[in-house]
């Protein structure tokens, strides 16, 4: 990892972005790719990995946009306040348009919607990732152990936290990895439920929005399972739709999402 400490000089780091492809995990390096944020009206300090650094602002949240030409646009609000002062990094990961160039087999979703409309994939569970010790929102806040055996990089991905039947449950984002002996990572949102280590699941959340003609599209990484039934949701002007839908693992599947 780059010593990020390098990078201040004289001047004053707010913030380091990492841009990483979702699909394949790696760093950026496109010059396509443009990062910019509200109220910053210099280009960040572009650097090698991936990275993009904000330098000497006065704001202390800053709404963060990345655009990309083979990738969805993500915008998303950082409060720098809440970042290590010597390590204030943050993984944002992009998630391929259909313009991107996917390897063959590969697995996507794709259809129609309403135009705008923020639409959610969730794993049917079964994976890898657990709970390591039971929650609990008053005393844990924003730390969550996580047991991961792939030793895979969770910064930047979002899960979905579920007890069994999953009749309830919250959308969460990893931040950082703060305690790699517990398996302790810092969360955004805190999380307004506890959870016990028995009976608690955590699935892959993968998010997209419709364009404007209401079209979407969703890349996932290969799975052994030649079916899988995910829930799709969709959220358009507030109200939040859910139904289970059934996709093919290397292939592209339409789902149509309006009424």
């Amino acid at each position: 990892m780059h010593d990020i400490s390098r990078f201040s000089l004289k001047r004053k780091v707010n913030l380091v972005v990492q841009v990483l492809d979702d699909f394949t995990d790696r760093p950026i390096a496109d010059s396509g790719i443009t990062v910019s944020a509200d109220g910053y009206f210099r280009s960040p300090i572009r650097k090698s990995g991936g990275y993009y650094v904000f330098a000497d602002s006065e704001q202390s949240t800053l709404a963060v946009e990345v655009k990309g030409l083979f990738y969805h646009p993500v915008r998303r609000e950082i409060d720098t306040r809440a970042l290590d002062p010597l390590h204030p990094l943050v993984k944002i990961r992009m998630q391929p348009s259909r313009s991107y160039n996917l390897p063959s087999g590969s697995t996507s979703i794709y259809g129609q919607a309403a135009p705008f409309s923020r639409i959610s994939l969730i794993g049917d569970g079964g994976g890898p990732m657990k709970l390591l010790y039971d929650y609990d929102a008053a005393r844990d806040g924003a730390k969550l152990c996580l047991f991961n055996p792939d030793n895979a990089d969770l910064e930047g991905k979002s899960f979905a936290i579920m007890t069994k039947p999953k009749d309830s449950g919250e959308v969460f984002t990893v931040l950082e990895h703060s305690d790699p002996e517990r398996g302790e990572y810092v969360i955004e949102p805190v999380l307004n439920m506890g959870y016990k280590k028995s009976g608690t699941e955590i699935l892959p959340v993968y998010t997209t929005v419709a364009d404007e003609k209401g079209e979407y599209f969703i890349a996932l990484k290969a799975n052994t399972a030649k079916e899988e039934t995910v829930t799709m949701e969709t959220e358009t002007d507030g109200e939040i739709t859910a139904a289970p839908q059934v996709i093919k693992w290397g292939q592209a599947n339409r789902i149509d999402l309006t009424a």
